[in-house]
């Protein structure tokens, strides 16, 4: 009896998807790329993550060097995708973008990562 019962509950555990709202949200692809360098300036940034994004809790912020934040759009968000579009051509220099999202779960992520423009 023990026995069957554990192989149930094995085959349980085997057959069952796993559940999507235990995993977190987390990025997955960038336009710029972390650390890219480009040759020209970008004209959006765009940020895929693994979840759909609440409109109302993505932000996403873009830096220079000097970390003076350069002008964007607001975010436009469609399912797990989040991008703003680069207000000024991009002087050649360093890069950080920031962002700050919220799943649809209300799980909150936030990164940042650097891109280069020459």
């Amino acid at each position: 009896m023990l026995r069957s019962l554990a192989a149930a509950a094995a085959a349980l555990v085997v057959l069952l998807p796993g559940t999507p709202a235990w995993a977190h949200n987390s990025l997955v692809d960038s336009s710029p790329a972390a650390n890219a360098h480009l040759s020209a300036s970008p004209k959006q940034v765009t940020l895929r993550f693994l979840q759909r994004l609440s409109p109302a809790g993505t932000v996403i912020v873009l830096a220079d060097a000097a970390r003076r934040r350069v002008p964007t759009s607001a975010p436009a968000v469609a399912g797990a995708t989040g991008a703003v579009t680069i207000a000024r051509k991009l002087a050649s220099g360093a890069y950080t973008v920031a962002y700050r999202v919220a799943s649809r779960d209300g799980h909150v992520v936030r990164g940042w990562y650097g891109f280069t423009v020459a």
